[in-house]
């Protein structure tokens, strides 16, 4: 790669959270190479960013009211940066030729006219770059959260700018706000609507996706191969990267003055408004490589007393983490072997629309005496590092990630993983040999345990609202809603995880007053001391009618040659965790490393670098929404806010 090669990062803004994070670590490792890398936001950086950063109002969200920042997309030009002053920006002869765009009669301004947003943007590049870069290198560009933006990359695409385009979420991905943001926009180029124009496809556009999901999708709307790269996201080395790899993440675990509530209290801090869910992936994310390199001479702040087993879910509580489900095995645990196990969560909401979910949820607990534990280290006085090291594994029962490093970075804490597998994104890792015994894909539970029809009304609704709010017709929404709901109801049985918050606690109140139809339900905690009641193995020999629950595990799991690990049963006791944690350290460490992140980003910049520019070609939203929008990726627990 040519020492000389420049890149420009765009992104909405550079706010705490995992796309944040990605740009963060990708400068890092792009300067160690010795390639100028300037970023250019909607927002001005952090002080600590490993970067030049360049505001250029309008990149921004196109409504953005999150306290505490400065609205850009609402500042006026001549309250703009002082670095950008500048006369009233001028369309370049590029522009102009790109075709006109038009949007609805308005004053054409950076925040409304993509012409005019990326005169400006050319114009912060000229300056801090000293002209255009080589690559520019796009962070989720389409995903409606501003098509101002959408559209400049679109007329960036049509001029022969060489372009990386790095999608990590989409609109198409239970997202029909953003996806109706971009077909209501009135934004129009050359005649066409913005919805048709998305996704600009051409040998000099290239784009980049996190996992396998998404590589198959976009392959199946259309996107032509050579042009698709999967780029996962690098994990980091704890022995090298732990202290400050991570600067200015929130751990949000600090102790807590006062006393301290016992598990189950419900007690819980106001949470304060925030960005949501790709927060939640960076702070977590950030406290587990802190308690990775912490290692296994981490020691509690204070002496406090714990049951025999720690069960930790790393999560900021929000509705797709499906918390439910970790509170359903807590209250089988207890009735299976009381005291034995404590089941805690690390982190409250932020984003003020869900703290009642979230309330409700310590209330729940705290009624119904569950060894259930919330903002863990504020209540046992620990910090995340040690937390991680005093646990038996690490738990997730969420129900939507993006790259999914829940999934990698236990191992590299030494700790195993327990709970719920999302078969869309673990396959990548499961493909490069990290193994998952004992984990499930789904938690099947009797219908009559629930009041059916008020759960078929739920469904019902929830669907249909989703195709319409994505722009089915009535008719089509309405048949297509009955197609899904088949496909959810499984028999006698469904998936816990798909169901909204009222209904899980419907489920469990229901396991707590019939104790007895859970006598033989095995937890999917393989890496527990044999408690009373059936291992896994001896599952199999039960009456399926009595064990209640049934958990499906996935058929994609592989194991490796020369280790049989698929067998992993209660009854094997913690011995067996050792050489699974060795095997899939070792895996994560070579396949996801910085390194080899750093090695596949460089081979895509030179790609973009040496294609030629031909005539663009674009994908729309629609084409790509089918691939996304299947009733086996739907649950209430997405559209339950």
């Amino acid at each position: 790669m040519p020492m000389t090669l420049s890149v420009a990062m765009v992104h909405h803004h550079l706010r705490g959270g995992g796309v944040t994070q990605i740009i963060r670590q990708q400068c890092v490792l792009l300067g160690r190479a010795g390639i100028a890398v300037t970023v250019f936001s909607g927002e001005e950086g952090p002080d600590d960013f490993p970067a030049e950063v360049v505001c250029v109002p309008g990149l921004g969200y196109a409504s953005d009211t999150t306290p505490g920042k400065r609205d850009v997309n609402h500042t006026p030009d001549s309250a703009a940066n002082t670095s950008l002053k500048q006369p009233a920006p001028r369309l370049s002869d590029a522009a102009e030729k790109s075709g006109s765009a038009h949007f609805g009669g308005r004053e054409l301004t950076a925040h409304n006219d993509p012409q005019t947003l990326l005169s400006r943007l050319d114009d912060a590049a000229e300056r801090a770059m000293g002209g255009r870069p080589a690559v520019w290198h796009i962070h989720n560009h389409a995903l409606g959260k501003n098509p101002v933006v959408t559209a400049m990359v679109a007329m960036m695409a049509e001029q022969g700018r060489k372009l990386l385009l790095h999608i990590h979420d989409f609109a198409e991905d239970n997202r029909p706000h953003n996806y109706r943001g971009i077909q209501q926009s009135g934004l129009r180029i050359s005649n066409r609507p913005l919805h048709e124009l998305c996704y600009p496809t051409g040998p000099h556009v290239h784009y980049a996706v996190l996992n396998g999901r998404d590589y198959a999708n976009l392959k199946g709307a259309g996107f032509p191969a050579a042009q698709l790269q999967l780029l996962p996201n690098p994990v980091e080395n704890p022995a090298a990267d732990a202290a400050g790899a991570k600067s200015g993440a929130d751990s949000g675990l600090k102790p807590g003055p006062g006393p301290h509530p016992v598990p189950g209290a419900g007690q819980h801090s106001d949470p304060q408004p925030g960005t949501g869910t790709h927060e939640a992936a960076s702070t977590a994310r950030s406290a587990m490589v802190q308690a990775a390199g912490a290692g296994a001479t981490a020691a509690p702040t204070r002496s406090t007393s714990l049951p025999e087993h720690l069960i930790l879910y790393p999560v900021r509580v929000i509705p797709r983490k499906n918390i439910g489900e970790m509170v359903l095995w807590s209250a089988i645990s207890q009735l299976q072997s009381p005291g034995k196990t404590l089941w805690a969560a690390t982190l409250p909401p932020k984003n003020p629309a869900y703290r009642e979910h979230y309330s409700r949820w310590t209330t729940f607990c705290a009624d119904h005496r569950l060894p259930v534990l919330f903002e863990a280290g504020v209540h046992l006085g620990r910090s995340f590092p040690e937390l991680v090291q005093t646990a038996t594994c690490v738990f997730t029962s969420s129900m939507a990630e993006g790259f999914g490093m829940v999934y990698l970075e236990p191992w590299l804490a030494g700790k195993p993983l327990a709970g719920r597998l999302l078969p869309d994104i673990t396959r990548d890792f499961s493909d490069s040999g990290v193994q998952f015994p004992g984990m499930y894909t789904r938690a099947m539970v009797p219908l009559h345990w629930l009041d059916t029809e008020r759960l078929g009304r739920k469904l019902e609704s929830a669907i249909n609202k989703l195709l319409r709010d994505y722009g089915f017709s009535r008719q089509d929404a309405a048949a297509a809603t009955s197609r899904w709901m088949q496909t959810l109801f499984t028999g006698d049985t469904i998936d816990f995880g798909v169901l909204d918050d009222d209904s899980q606690r419907e489920v469990i109140t229901y396991v707590l007053t019939h104790p007895e139809t859970v006598k033989n339900t095995p937890l999917p905690i393989p890496w527990l001391e044999e408690p009373e009641g059936p291992t896994r193995t001896e599952k199999d020999r039960i009456d399926g009618e009595s064990v209640g629950i049934r958990i499906v595990e996935p058929s994609h799991e592989i194991v490796k040659e020369g280790a049989d690990f698929s067998g992993v049963n209660r009854s094997d006791k913690v011995h067996p965790a050792a050489d699974i944690i060795a095997s899939n350290r070792s895996v994560v460490l070579q396949a996801y490393s910085p390194d080899t992140h750093l090695q596949k980003i460089q081979e895509l910049y030179r790609a973009v670098v040496l294609a030629p520019v031909q005539e663009v070609h674009y994908i729309s939203g629609a084409d790509l929404l089918g691939q996304f929008l299947k009733p086996e990726q739907f649950t209430l627990q997405r559209v339950s806010v």
